[in-house]
């Protein structure tokens, strides 16, 4: 085994980060010895043949982790009084039928008798609604 000796683990990481190795992987090419650390030269040399030069993971590396993305999730979009109201709004309804539509899906008091027409409003200004 092709080792150089380092008494810094950070000269021998210096070298690992040039060569494109990410630093999860220093602790494959890098092995504890006595003051200092050994850097494994036989290893880092298998990685510059893969690479071809370049600054990236081997290919093999590359395919075992390509296997493991997985797309994410579609997020569940939760209805809210906001996004229930400007639909409504949108769909031609009255501030009246959007009000009796909200109150009655979303358990709203008396005192916010006003969200279908501060929407209407807002919709309004956005130039969602002429």
């Amino acid at each position: 085994m092709n080792t150089k000796f380092y008494t810094r683990r950070d000269s021998a990481t210096t070298v690992l980060r040039k060569a494109g190795i990410t630093p999860r992987d220093y602790d494959l090419y890098l092995t504890k010895s006595g003051d200092g650390v050994d850097l494994n030269l036989d290893l880092l040399a298998i990685h510059k043949a893969t690479t071809d030069g370049k600054h990236d993971v081997p290919a093999k590396a590359e395919m075992m982790t390509s296997e493991l993305v997985v797309a994410p999730a579609k997020q569940m979009t939760k209805a809210t009084v906001s996004s229930r109201a400007r639909g409504l709004i949108l769909a031609g309804k009255s501030n009246d039928e959007v009000w009796a539509a909200i109150k009655s899906e979303f358990k709203l008091s008396d005192g916010k008798k006003h969200y279908p027409s501060w929407y209407r409003a807002q919709l309004r200004r956005q130039g969602k609604l002429t």
